[in-house]
C-alpha cells in the first residue's frame, strides 16, 4: 500500500515538473497556414476572435470586433477546401485571390475572398460598410451613386467580385448609353469578373445571365453543374432560347402572371389560408420560376422578394429561402430581398 502511494506521489511530481507545451505561434507570413487557421476547411468550426485578428486594418475600421463576433457566431462554416488562385501585385501591394469551395444541402458552390499582405502578415479584406453604401444607393434607385460607391470599394479591394458585379448592374440599368456601347461595357465587366476567379459560382451565373445567346452561355452553364444555382442557370439560359429576333423575351401564358399577382395579393391582404392552399405546391413554384426566369433580372428580383416575403408570412420558409436565393442571384441589392434575408436569419430558416 505504501509502495503504491509513493508511486502516485512520484508520478504527480513528474507531471508537475514536465515543461508546459506552448502552442506553436502562427506563421502569419505563410499564406497557406493562415488560410487553414482562418477557414478550418472541412472542420466546420470557427474562432471569431482569432478570425477578427486576421482582418486587414481597413476591414477592422469598418466593423467593430463585437459586431464581427456576433455575425460569425451565428453562421456555420461549410468551407471544404481553400485554393489560392493568384497572388497579384497592384501598386506595390501584394494580394492573394482565394477560392473557397463550400457544400451545403448536397450542392456545391465556390466563392472568392481577397487577402492582402500588411507588414509581412496576411490579412483578409472584408468591407461591410463599402457594401452598405452600394446597397443604400440601390435602395434609392441611384445607379450613379452605386457605381461611385463600387469604384471606392474597388480602390480598397481591387479583386472584390461583389463590387465588379455592382458595376455590371449599373451598366445594365444605364439608359443614356447607346445599346451597342452598353453591351460591350457589360461584356467587358463580365470578363473582368470571371478573370478574378473563373470558378466563382456567382460569376459563372452572371456570365450565363448576360450571355448574348444560348451558344455563348452554354460553356458557363456546363461549369455550374452540381452547384446550388445550376437549375436557376438552366432556366435563365432557356429564357434566351425563347427570345425572338428582336431580343425581347417572349412572355409565358398570362395565367402564370395572374397566378403570381394573386399569390402576392393574398399574402399582402393577410389571407394566409387561401395563400397556403394555392401556393404550397411545388408545381406552382416551378411555374413561377420558369416565368420569372424570362424577365429582366431586376424585375425578377423584385417579384422574388415579394414572393419570399409572402411565403415567410405563411410560415413556409423552405419556399421563402428558395425565392431569396433566386432573387439574390439576380439583384442582391433589391430592398425586398434584403428585407427577406433579415427575416430568414431571425427565423433561422436557412
Amino acid at each position: 500500500m505504501h509502495q503504491l502511494l509513493r508511486l502516485f506521489v512520484l508520478l504527480a511530481v513528474l507531471i508537475s515538473c514536465a515543461p508546459d507545451k506552448k502552442p506553436v505561434p502562427l506563421d502569419e507570413a505563410n499564406l497557406e497556414r493562415v488560410l487553414a487557421a482562418y477557414y478550418h476547411p472541412g472542420i466546420g468550426t470557427s474562432d471569431a476572435a482569432a478570425m477578427y485578428g486576421l482582418l486587414s486594418a481597413q476591414s477592422r475600421e469598418q466593423i467593430p470586433q463585437k459586431d464581427w463576433e456576433a455575425i460569425v457566431s451565428a453562421q456555420t462554416s461549410n468551407v471544404t477546401s481553400v485554393t489560392v488562385v493568384k497572388r497579384p501585385v497592384v501598386k506595390g501591394v501584394t494580394y492573394a485571390v482565394v477560392s473557397l469551395s463550400e457544400t451545403a444541402n448536397g450542392a456545391s458552390s465556390t466563392s472568392t475572398a481577397t487577402w492582402v499582405m500588411e507588414k509581412n502578415k496576411w490579412r483578409r479584406i472584408k468591407l461591410p460598410l463599402s457594401m452598405d453604401l452600394v446597397n443604400k444607393a440601390f435602395m434609392k434607385n441611384d445607379a450613379d451613386a452605386a457605381k461611385a460607391a463600387a469604384g471606392k470599394w474597388l480602390a480598397l479591394d481591387p479583386f472584390s467580385t461583389q463590387a465588379v458585379e455592382t458595376l455590371i448592374f449599373c451598366a445594365d440599368r444605364s439608359e443614356a448609353v447607346d445599346p451597342d456601347v452598353q453591351d460591350k461595357e457589360i461584356a467587358s465587366l463580365v470578363n473582368r469578373l470571371l478573370s478574378i476567379n473563373p470558378n466563382d459560382t456567382r460569376a459563372l451565373f452572371v456570365a450565363v445571365s448576360y450571355a448574348n445567346d444560348v451558344a455563348s452561355g452554354r460553356p458557363y452553364l456546363k461549369r455550374l453543374e452540381g452547384t446550388s444555382v445550376y437549375r436557376q442557370a438552366v432556366d435563365a439560359l432557356a429564357g434566351k432560347a425563347r427570345q425572338p429576333a428582336d431580343g425581347k423575351a417572349a412572355r409565358p401564358a398570362d395565367d402564370t402572371a395572374l397566378l403570381l399577382q394573386k399569390l402576392i395579393i393574398l399574402a399582402e391582404r393577410n389571407k394566409i389560408t387561401e395563400f397556403r392552399k394555392l401556393g404550397l405546391d411545388g408545381r406552382t413554384n416551378d411555374r413561377l420560376i420558369k416565368y420569372l426566369s424570362d424577365i429582366h433580372p431586376e424585375d425578377a428580383a423584385e417579384f422574388a422578394g415579394r414572393l419570399g416575403l409572402a411565403y415567410n408570412k405563411a410560415g413556409a420558409n423552405n419556399f421563402a429561402l428558395q425565392w431569396f436565393e433566386f432573387g439574390k442571384l439576380r439583384n442582391p441589392h433589391n430592398k425586398r430581398i434584403q428585407e427577406l434575408e433579415v427575416l430568414l436569419t431571425e427565423d433561422k430558416g436557412w
